[in-house]
């Protein structure tokens, strides 16, 4: 068994208003080999980026530890910028991302998922 390099936009150009939250759109996370990448783009407006877990493509968690501490943060108080953001994955067979425009201005954001996966 191999792997590759594999990327999907799942945010193209969405917008959030100030002091909102918003989602990207999900994909099938089965084939992920453990390592994960966010490519995002965002103009104006602050946010908190962070990963959100489902079994079944339609309910929506926020991944927590044993100990009920968070897991799934990308990254925190991202001021408008274009960053490439190295973070742990949570293992789950589907995935999205929570984005929280963080009351500064309305948030304009596309997002691309870079991870190994399994081939």
């Amino acid at each position: 068994m191999g792997s590759l390099l594999a990327r999907t936009r799942l945010a193209d150009s969405k917008v959030i208003a100030r002091n909102a939250t918003g989602y990207t759109d999900s994909m099938d996370f089965s084939k992920c080999a453990g390592d994960a990448s966010v490519f995002f783009v965002g103009s104006l407006g602050t946010s908190t980026i962070s990963q959100q877990c489902s079994y079944d493509n339609t309910n929506w968690y926020d991944p927590i530890a044993a100990a009920g501490t968070a897991l799934g943060a990308v990254c925190t108080a991202l001021a408008a910028s274009t960053v490439y953001i190295s973070y742990t994955p949570v293992l789950a067979p589907y995935v999205r991302f929570k984005v929280i425009e963080t009351n500064v201005a309305i948030l304009t954001y596309s997002l691309t998922l870079i991870f190994r996966e399994e081939t």
